[in-house]
């Protein structure tokens, strides 16, 4: 499965069937976060190029309404699903 389901507003998560499934025994490291990246050229407000910084994070869910509109404030942020059982990098 590639990108994010939504269903309305609210993103659904697949994982891949196993025999024996158990709930109790299943840990979901993943989480949705919101990222600010602060301090933006104007250069770097274009979609395909947040969508690369967001790929160095997790997997990109969206991008906020007012960076999508350029309105170029104090930072772009995008929203990103993470495993947090990785690395997470301070730096981009």
């Amino acid at each position: 499965m590639s990108s994010p389901w939504f269903i309305k507003t609210q993103l659904v998560r697949f994982i891949k069937w196993s025999p024996n499934f158990s709930m109790e025994k299943h840990k979901l490291s993943s989480a949705l976060i919101w990222v600010r990246f602060p301090g933006l050229s104007m250069e770097y407000w274009e979609p395909d190029i947040l969508l690369a910084m967001a790929r160095t994070i997790g997997l990109l869910v969206q991008v906020d309404k007012n960076t999508l509109d350029r309105d170029m404030g104090y930072y772009g942020s995008v929203q990103v699903d993470v495993d947090l059982a990785k690395t997470i990098p301070d730096k981009i």
